[in-house]
């Protein structure tokens, strides 16, 4: 019993936990990005059925390994008003402390845009141009709203489309 407790615990927490650097962020936004992490990569399919339906597009697999593997997260202050930036082929994304800082108080709103704008910049790290990047963005977020029943809107995030 001890042993099929210990290989449970280990799938679970290999499941949850990728190789994800997230750098620069404050603890509430850090832990915020983890549960993205693992919520959008532990659901792939489920999420990406979700996206590919509302959007006609095939997500790729370079999207797929961000949320599961190897997608990074810096959070920094940007200029020109951006929400995140990202340069495509690089597996980091950056994301604006001010815009975080805009973000709802409740946790499941402020997730839920979080999950849109980081799903937004990782398409451009897989060579997304910006209409297909807006495109994958506010399913992402209906997705996140519908999981975890959060009650803001897509114009609360501030992200244009």
């Amino acid at each position: 019993m001890k042993k099929l407790l210990f290989i449970f615990f280990f799938l679970i927490n290999s499941l949850t936990f990728a190789n994800h650097n997230i750098v620069d962020c404050n603890a509430t936004y850090e832990s915020d990005i983890n549960a993205i992490f693992a919520a959008i990569g532990n659901n792939w399919n489920d999420y990406k059925s979700f996206v590919e339906n509302r959007t006609g597009f095939d997500l790729s697999n370079c999207l797929e390994n961000r949320f599961q593997s190897n997608g990074d997260v810096k959070c920094k202050y940007l200029d020109n008003n951006r929400a995140g930036y990202a340069i495509p082929g690089l597996s980091q994304i950056k994301i604006d402390k001010n815009w975080l800082n805009r973000q709802s108080a409740t946790q499941k709103n402020r997730r839920a845009c979080i999950a849109a704008l980081m799903a937004h910049e990782f398409s451009h790290t897989c060579l997304a141009d910006e209409g297909r990047a807006y495109t994958i963005d506010n399913p992402t977020f209906h997705w996140w709203k519908d999981k975890y029943n959060s009650t803001n809107t897509w114009d609360s995030c501030g992200l244009a489309n």
